[in-house]
């Protein structure tokens, strides 16, 4: 057994098992990982290996360990660079600033009660006072007030019941959603904060990453042969090159 194999099985150990003695930590490891490997070779000795489960198993192994290695290859021969970068964050970030809203929100179970508070407001009644008497919702307490939001973080219909409203103006008709009946008011609108490129990095090359891997896999499937053999009982795919 080579050293090697030790050090990456240290390297794995280590931090994922209490030591009772840390002065004797190295000797412990060296006895597991012995004992580990006479338990293996035993097993091989027994013909375990040929078993189908375990077989399919260090198949399965075998194979997470190689999908990793080629990723880390892939990315230490395409490295992003920071233009690259860049690029991504403008496109992301600098060319979609989102357009945030500032509401009131007013739930109501019932359509016909919901269009009884809208007839209320058009007479000049408080938004604010009608959300505490009335709304459901979780913000009755602070008369229907809401944390700015932007498209996408709130249900469609309630987005799409916003978009619809100018600065200062409320619902002139009630908005359903599986919620109940919603009567809504703007307050304002500014432009959303865009991040510091700083502050996504990590996430943005994650998806270069990602991109640049499927895009891998979809040229190494264009060039396999891949037939998809199906019975009633299983179904498997075989890939030649």
């Amino acid at each position: 057994v080579s050293r090697n194999l030790f050090s990456l099985y240290e390297s794995q150990r280590k931090d994922k098992r209490p030591v009772s003695n840390r002065i004797n930590e190295q000797k412990e490891l060296e006895d597991e990982f012995i004992n580990m490997e006479l338990l293996a070779q035993d097993a091989i000795k027994r013909g375990l290996d040929k078993y189908d489960e375990v077989s399919s198993n260090i198949q399965l192994q075998r194979n997470s360990i190689l999908v990793t290695a080629i990723i880390n290859e892939l990315r230490e021969q395409d490295p992003i660079t920071e233009n690259q970068l860049q690029s991504e964050y403008n496109l992301k970030y600098k060319q979609t600033i989102p357009l945030e809203y500032s509401t009131r929100h007013i739930l109501i179970e019932k359509k016909p009660k919901a269009i009884e508070i809208i007839k209320q407001l058009d007479k000049g009644e408080d938004f604010s006072k009608l959300a505490m008497q009335n709304s459901t919702g979780p913000a009755a307490n602070e008369g229907g007030a809401l944390e700015w939001f932007k498209q996408g973080d709130v249900i469609p219909e309630f987005s799409a019941a916003v978009k619809q409203l100018t600065k200062g103006q409320h619902s002139n008709t009630p908005t359903q959603s599986r919620y109940g009946w919603h009567i809504l008011l703007l307050e304002d609108t500014r432009q959303g904060k865009v991040p510091e490129l700083d502050q996504v990095r990590d996430r943005l090359k994650k998806e270069i990453h990602t991109r640049r891997l499927e895009l891998y896999i979809q040229k190494l499937r264009k060039e396999a042969d891949i037939q998809v053999l199906s019975s009633s009982i299983f179904q498997q795919e075989i890939v030649k090159f």
